[in-house]
């Protein structure tokens, strides 16, 4: 005999399964009957058949899904007993009043919103639409974090999304028009896409979702080949700023050079120590900094870094102070092991509170690298919602941090 805490019990696991909740949401689950199980004759006359008894007769009066009865006969007893033997739920509603968590049941109402989407529903015939859904229902927690709307608007982005599209243009330079000038779109998906915020970042929040949707209507050629070849993205990671703060510069023709990153090369650099700075904007709070190469606005563009030639040089990284900017470092550190970050602590944030400001989309995941009080420092972050970016920072602050470390 299983009692309704025990089924419930097993409802709530089947929501942690992924393939179990893209069942429950696209309706396919339905109608579930789960058996209860029968009663054995020893139970006759004992209170834990009574109990048992009385707790689905509960469950019907609350008209919770529909409990199926059948009579039943025990020697023990001159006449028959009704004893539950099915709970039947003929949809998601009755599964989430059954369930009764209000996590879940959050989550349910959010996702179902997807499946029932005008623009999803006018889509059901399309082939890649199931799985998507399903792929979508696989990053739950990710969506949480979205609105309805805006997971519609990616939804859209990728049905017309096409090989090459982005036509030699970087990454963050990628707009809804260039994305979509082939697409014939009507007005409803339009205007979802134009609403989309296409910042620099969303892709990079968004690749592995973004991936995996596009590799149901391209046959895993996306993930093989990677996003940024697949849209026709720029192979140049981008332009960089090299820089020496003393006067005059003691190795470089100029004080300021741009070079792209991709082509960086540590092997004919003469400086042994460099300070790599996530963005362009903090040149005013720099000491004199002998013998040091600054590099200055490489952004999340860090591919160059993994150069060989780079393990023989101090490096130095110093990003903002947000889930995003400690992504970057956990980034850097897999590709050089012994680079040290500055003033991306507890310590630097602590001191400059005040000027903490909302992170507007928080990395989900704690990323593959950091230590543990970066680690510490990220659930933090993500937590709270912060960022303190890099160029707020005292000028004293930053002096004395890069004089702790050597660097003066």
């Amino acid at each position: 005999m299983k009692s309704p805490e025990i089924l419930i019990k097993k409802l709530k696991k089947s929501w942690a399964n992924a393939k179990q909740r893209a069942s429950l949401l696209s309706g396919e689950a339905f109608p579930m009957t789960l058996s209860i199980g029968s009663s054995k004759p020893e139970h006759v006359g004992s209170a834990e058949l009574k109990a048992h008894l009385l707790a689905w007769q509960q469950m019907d009066e609350r008209q919770i899904g529909q409990v199926i009865w059948q009579d039943k006969k025990f020697a023990k007893l001159s006449a028959a007993i009704a004893c539950p033997i099915q709970w039947r739920l003929d949809g998601m509603n009755q599964w989430c009043h059954a369930v009764d968590d209000a996590l879940i049941d959050a989550e349910a109402r959010q996702l179902l919103a997807i499946y029932q989407h005008p623009w999803v529903l006018k889509q059901s015939n399309h082939p890649a639409l199931p799985n998507q859904l399903a792929i979508l229902v696989q990053h739950k927690d990710e969506l949480m974090a979205m609105g309805v709307d805006e997971i519609i608007a990616l939804l859209i982005l990728v049905s017309v999304l096409q090989p090459r599209c982005a036509d030699g243009l970087p990454m963050r330079a990628l707009t809804v028009p260039i994305l979509t000038q082939y697409a014939q779109l009507d007005d409803d998906a339009s205007r979802y896409l134009q609403a989309l915020s296409l910042d620099s970042k969303y892709f990079e929040r968004h690749k592995t979702l973004i991936t995996k949707l596009l590799d149901v209507r391209f046959a895993g050629a996306v993930s093989a080949h990677g996003l940024a070849e697949f849209l026709g993205v720029s192979s140049q990671t981008g332009w960089v700023r090299l820089y020496e703060t003393q006067t005059p510069p003691k190795w470089l023709n100029f004080r300021h050079l741009r070079v792209l990153a991709s082509e960086l090369d540590a092997a004919v650099m003469p400086f042994d120590s460099v300070l790599i700075i996530e963005n362009e904007q903090c040149l005013h709070l720099l000491p004199p900094l002998p013998d040091v190469l600054v590099i200055l606005g490489a952004g999340n563009h860090l591919s160059w870094l993994a150069g060989q030639a780079w393990q023989s040089k101090k490096l130095y990284y110093w990003g903002d102070i947000d889930t995003w900017g400690l992504k970057i470092l956990a980034d850097a550190k897999l590709m050089q092991s012994h680079i040290r970050p500055v003033m991306m602590d507890w310590q630097t944030l602590h001191a400059h509170r005040h000027l903490a400001v909302t992170e507007p989309k928080s990395v989900m995941q704690p990323p593959i690298g950091l230590d543990a009080d970066e680690l510490y420092l990220f659930d933090y972050l993500g937590e709270h919602g912060l960022r303190l970016e890099q160029e707020f920072l005292s000028v004293e602050w930053v002096h004395q941090a890069l004089n702790q470390i050597g660097l003066k």
